[in-house]
């Protein structure tokens, strides 16, 4: 297995164009699908809003957030609901190439929230941060959404059938054995 790192974006041409066999990981989406065969859910997570702890934000609908600004990744897809609204011009989004940047953004007080899932969020606030910075970030208990994701195989693969078929066998394994908790719960 060769095995290629490359920016988001980049990665997802270079498997639709059959140059690799497959990329990780991603959520599912219509525009995906023609192009690309899904492993099962190999992540879950939900994605929540993270806010300088200073501010008390609290919100129920998207129209609640038009008063902020709010940093997203370019090329990231969030829920439809989101996306809906960023697109009608009801939030304010601010999409950079890297997502930690927004982490640095939201500390400079350029920009109100920062939208991520919880983990990820926390592990660039934690490594990409000065530890004097690392408490001033929180995040809002109301989530965007609950994301899904799973290794994408490319349709233009020789072997893609097999390869899904395969890595959702090795996958089940995995979970069956404890492994994949004891990977997911490591520091």
């Amino acid at each position: 297995m060769v095995w290629g790192w490359y920016p988001w974006a980049r990665s997802y041409i270079l498997a639709q164009e059959g140059k690799y066999d497959g990329t990780v990981i991603w959520s599912v989406n219509e525009e995906r699908k023609q192009s690309f065969l899904y492993t099962v859910p190999v992540l879950e997570e939900k994605r929540v809003l993270f806010h300088l702890t200073s501010r008390n934000i609290e919100w129920t609908t998207m129209q609640d957030l038009s008063q902020y600004e709010i940093g997203a990744t370019v090329g990231y897809h969030y829920s439809k609901e989101f996306q809906d609204a960023e697109a009608q011009g009801i939030i304010k989004v601010r999409r950079i190439a890297e997502e930690s940047n927004n982490f640095k953004k939201l500390i400079a007080k350029r920009i109100d929230l920062v939208i991520a899932t919880y983990k990820v969020g926390y592990a660039l606030i934690n490594s990409e941060l000065p530890e004097n910075e690392v408490s001033m970030i929180t995040h809002n208990d109301k989530y965007i959404d609950v994301q899904q994701w799973s290794v994408l195989i490319s349709k233009n693969s020789k072997h893609s059938k097999y390869f899904v078929e395969q890595f959702n066998i090795g996958f089940s394994k995995l979970v069956e054995s404890g492994r994949y908790n004891e990977i997911m719960n490591e520091k």
